[in-house]
């Protein structure tokens, strides 16, 4: 019997102290950490996937000419908003993304020669929606109109090229008279 009444009291501990935890954790209840992340940049109209910008600008050529027309485009940009677009902090134009945030206006490469970075700002003014572009800018050949075309010559470099040339047909002519008094000599 002292068994029996061992497990009864067993039982009512074992019963007691199940029933008891859920009141004790409600009467005490722990305070819960509170981890605050660094806030994300997001779109002001994000599109569903990725919600945040990761620009970048993209062009037609890396080595256009002055005055040349050349694609700047952009993609991952904040959808539905306006990109300034620059060369050498230069305005050249803007871009409007769609909803994808992409755009590709054509722009004029604005002279002088050199490396030159070709950037896209957009306008949710976020760090992550700008991106810029090194292009290697060159002459124009065409007298700053541009159409891509091939290197310019100044007066120095064509007047030594017509030097060069006279100098050749001189040379012709005198080692070609050499030839023939040779000829003739050998002959008699």
């Amino acid at each position: 019997m002292r068994r029996l009444i061992s497990r009864v009291v067993l039982l009512g501990l074992l019963a007691t102290s199940v029933l008891a935890v859920p009141v004790a954790a409600q009467a005490h209840p722990v305070a819960a950490k509170v981890v605050t992340a660094a806030p994300k940049q997001v779109c002001p109209h994000p599109k569903p996937y990725p919600p945040s910008p990761n620009a970048t600008v993209q062009s037609s050529t890396t080595h256009p000419s002055v005055g040349q027309h050349i694609e700047a485009s952009g993609i991952h940009y904040c959808p539905n908003e306006d990109v300034t677009i620059t060369i050498a902090g230069q305005f050249v134009g803007t871009g409007h993304t769609d909803d994808a945030g992409t755009f590709d206006p054509d722009v004029v490469v604005p002279g002088p020669t050199g490396k030159k970075q070709l950037c896209g700002i957009g306008a949710s003014g976020l760090s992550r929606d700008r991106d810029c572009l090194t292009l290697f800018v060159q002459g124009s050949g065409t007298g700053g109109q541009g159409s891509g075309g091939g290197t310019s010559f100044t007066g120095v470099e064509i007047g030594a090229m017509i030097a060069v040339a006279i100098a050749l047909i001189v040379g012709g002519v005198v080692f070609a008279r050499a030839g023939a008094r040779r000829k003739q000599t050998i002959a008699d």
